[in-house]
């Protein structure tokens, strides 16, 4: 084979690896970024189920500051914590629409939350129509203790498999970092 053949062979050698090589790095890169895209998707949920926490706080502490004072105001802000609820549900429901398990902990979160919405209510009308009776306000707060225990419970458990799922996303965007620095170095 002559020297001019050699070079060509060589040159198309070349080139075709640097191809090769691009085409590599390109779906790696596509890949690193889908799973980049699931990472921000992990925490988004987390933020949504702080979310749904924090208005789980201001419904329970508002509840309570009218339990305490009878103040009307403590009913009003009740109420406007509570009808921001629906809301912070549904956008939990959306972003974990793609995850089976996170949907049926959904589904028992907003059956929890109904149900401590319904004793909060029920406790308020208390206090309004029979301000005396603390006998039933006991018994609702009694009531109330494992259905707090049951949506502790439940967010705790769709953190734990936000958290699963976080590390095993990250890793993989970690690999696929290293995979696309190694094609482009090469």
């Amino acid at each position: 084979m002559s020297p001019q053949k050699k070079a060509q062979l060589a040159f198309a050698s070349a080139v075709t690896l640097l191809l090769l090589s691009g085409l590599a790095a390109y779906v790696t890169i596509v890949r690193l970024l889908e799973s980049e895209k699931w990472v921000i998707h992990t925490h988004q949920v987390q933020v949504a189920l702080g979310d749904v926490d924090s208005t789980l706080g201001r419904v329970g502490r508002a509840g309570q500051a009218y339990m305490a004072t009878g103040n009307e105001s403590r009913a009003e802000d009740f109420e406007a914590a509570v009808s921001e609820v629906p809301e912070k549900l549904q956008y939990l429901r959306e972003l974990t629409r793609d995850n089976p398990k996170q949907q049926e902990l959904r589904s028992q979160l907003d059956q929890a939350i109904n149900n401590s919405v319904a004793l909060f209510r029920h406790s308020i009308q208390l206090k309004k129509t029979s301000p005396r009776d603390v006998a039933g306000q006991e018994n609702l707060t009694r009531r109330q203790l494992p259905v707090a225990s049951e949506i502790t419970s439940t967010m705790e458990q769709m953190r734990d498999e936000e958290q699963r799922l976080l590390a095993n996303r990250v890793r993989l965007s970690d690999r696929l970092f290293a995979l696309a620095a190694a094609i482009l170095a090469a």
